[in-house]
């Protein structure tokens, strides 16, 4: 089996996996996680490291084509911006709402890059508020 093909599988499986809480919160087992490492085979130790939780909102950025991104709702220590941006790597399509209020789990992905220069993360649970 290729990479590419490699990858796709494991993509597939943990978009295809995300357990759905009810309307209106999904999760990901950590069952699937474990999964996605042993198919793959690659380096995705930062999946072991705990999660961090955030209260924030789904945004749509328009760069580069576009793309889903969480933002925190607590501010940097400058006061200018949010203190945490990440571009979530499965971001359920219900979710997909600008500006929508939630809060979610999530670890981070630091050997995954994004085009858009956003720190990439796993959600691991995303719920409305």
């Amino acid at each position: 089996m290729g990479v590419l093909s490699t990858l796709i599988e494991a993509f597939a499986a943990l978009f295809g996996t995300i357990a759905d809480k009810g309307k209106d919160a999904l999760e990901t087992s950590k069952d699937t996680l474990d999964d996605i490492l042993e198919k793959t085979k690659w380096n995705f130790d930062h999946l072991n490291k705990p999660e961090q939780e955030l209260n924030g909102s789904v945004k749509w950025d328009t760069l580069e084509g576009g793309f889903w991104k969480i933002e925190s709702t607590e501010q940097n220590s400058e006061g200018t911006g949010p203190l945490k941006v990440f571009e979530p790597l499965n971001m359920p399509a219900a979710f997909q709402t600008d500006g929508l209020a939630i809060t979610a789990r999530y670890k981070d992905a630091p050997s995954m890059a994004s085009v858009h220069g956003k720190p990439m993360a796993y959600l691991t649970f995303i719920k409305k508020v």
